[in-house]
């Protein structure tokens, strides 16, 4: 068994290629994983041969470390890829590999801004056994109880939420006061606890979830996106700038995804995708179940089915921020407020009225939650293209304006007086219970956002959602309305950094990687 790479007491190795210090990255995590495991796999046959329980063992997580000298003057326009006073920034990395595009891009950012060179080294990071990627808790060990399983379990370092939180994110670091300084937002154990879990609620495994993400309540959502893609043939643009957008005419349009991954890690080539039914098999084993239209760049599209409400909103936004989307958007439906709409309208979110409290106390409610002006402007133009409409006609069909997100689902249900007094103190056009979570997340973490609902009932106005007219409204909306979301994604995926709006960003304490 070879050793792990000890935690560097000196400096570490320097670099001025990117790439260079990404593979080094990889180098010490791919080893010092496996040499947990290893360990774990030594200490199971010792034990179950009669022999001593393990001493501890411990490796730990690869760091970048920058240091930057003389903070000189930096690009007005940038986002992210430079910090804002001189001083030493580091950052714990976990799944390197997975991330590897991510790395290079923001050290060679890092790099462009300040000049120098990229430190790796060892952390003094632990990594946790059963955080490791190829470590495998439910292979069955010949000849040990749950006693000797405990006592090997000992020797290994757990799984501890000391290590894992979001003080970073959250703006509650001593930013000031510390010696060395955040390089992103998320420490390696955070980041590694994340991914298991959204791989433990999606049925996916994190490498294949795209950096557009769709959210839906509706598996007739997943099926449209699933018959989008059995339409695709392989190779070309997807008909990102064709004509016809109907799912039915989309074959004729070559596909920049290679190929279609659903629950289960279950794989298809893009040209042999076949029926919602079989894409669906393995649906049911998963929380959120997602689906994933995947391109070689990672810019393709991913729609995660996740139920109901802020609570699931939250978890998954969670868990994906550290996967660093380019937008994640909501396509949900909502109940309309203004008499002069009709079922089927669309509604643009361009302001949060936040009923939900589920992110109150992280993101305090008196925090403008601003609109992404490119999310916007995309959506708007894949509607003009999709419906057919312009002018006049498309705005009688889109509405831009603040959406109400509650955590109540019967929010109607009390008197008439009292939703009309709150009402009348709010802009809102359109009542959900998603939306604000997500957006509320997005900025929180440095993610665009945005919201396209269609208007499924107006309880106010006498049209509350009945079962006969939801389903006539699902079948005439649905294509449209998820594919706009699509075309969207798939216009936005043409220049990404431009998404990363200088908004998200905090004046003062504000990490480099974005």
């Amino acid at each position: 068994m070879s050793a792990p790479f000890a935690t560097t007491t000196g400096d570490g190795d320097f670099y001025d290629d990117p790439a260079e210090a990404v593979d080094r990255l990889i180098e010490i995590y791919d080893a010092n994983t496996a040499y947990l495991v290893d360990c774990y796999a030594e200490a199971c046959a010792d034990v179950a041969g009669g022999g001593d329980a393990p001493a501890p063992v411990t490796a730990c997580y690869p760091e970048l470390r920058f240091t930057v000298d003389v903070v000189e003057d930096v690009d007005a326009a940038l986002s992210h890829g430079f910090v804002d006073r001189a001083g030493t920034y580091a950052t714990t990395i976990a799944r390197p590999r997975l991330f590897a595009r991510y790395l290079r891009d923001q050290i060679a950012d890092l790099l462009a801004s300040h000049g120098g060179e990229i430190e790796v080294r060892v952390s003094d990071t632990p990594i946790p056994l059963r955080l490791t990627p190829t470590f495998d808790d439910t292979a069955p060990v010949d000849g040990l109880d749950a006693v000797d399983l405990a006592v090997i379990d000992r020797g290994f370092t757990p799984v501890d939420s000391a290590f894992v939180d979001d003080v970073i994110a959250d703006g509650e670091a001593d930013f000031l006061s510390l010696p060395i300084k955040p390089l992103s937002l998320f420490a390696a154990p955070r980041v590694d606890l994340a991914l298991q879990r959204l791989e433990h609620y999606t049925g996916s495994s994190a490498e294949h979830i795209q950096r557009f993400v769709l959210f839906t309540n509706y598996q007739l959502h997943t099926d449209v996106f699933l018959e989008y893609a059995a339409s695709l043939t392989s190779g070309g643009n997807g008909g990102a700038s064709g004509e016809d957008d109907s799912i039915e005419e989309a074959g004729t349009s070559q596909s920049p995804y290679t190929r279609l991954i659903c629950p289960g890690d279950v794989s298809f080539p893009i040209g042999e995708v076949p029926g919602p039914a079989e894409c669906r098999a393995h649906a049911s084993s998963a929380q959120m179940p997602a689906y994933h239209l995947v391109r070689e760049d990672g810019l393709g599209v991913s729609i995660i089915d996740i139920g109901v409400g802020p609570s699931n909103a939250k978890t998954i936004t969670d868990c994906l921020a550290v996967l660093r989307p380019h937008c994640w958007m909501m396509v949900g439906h909502c109940a309309g407020l203004d008499g002069r709409m009709r079922i089927g309208d669309m509604i643009l979110a361009n302001g949060y009225d936040r009923a939900d409290g589920v992110l109150d106390d992280l993101v305090p409610l008196e925090k403008p939650i601003p609109p992404i002006a490119e999310v916007q402007m995309a959506v708007t133009a894949a509607l003009r293209r999709v419906s057919g409409l312009d002018g006049d006609e498309l705005r009688k069909r889109l509405r831009t304006g603040t959406v109400l997100s509650t955590s109540d689902r019967n929010w109607e249900w009390r008197a008439q007086s009292d939703i009309y007094r709150e009402l009348q103190k709010s802009t809102a056009i359109g009542v959900e219970m998603e939306s604000a979570t997500i957006a509320a997340n997005g900025y929180r973490f440095r993610v665009p956002y945005g919201a396209l609902l269609s208007v499924s009932d107006m309880p106010l106005h006498d049209q509350p959602k009945l079962p006969k007219a939801a389903r006539a409204f699902y079948q005439a909306s649905k294509v449209e309305h998820l594919m706009t979301a699509v075309r969207a994604c798939e216009a936005m995926s043409s220049n990404p950094a431009e998404l990363h709006s200088r908004k998200l960003r905090r004046p003062v304490g504000e990490v480099a990687f974005r």
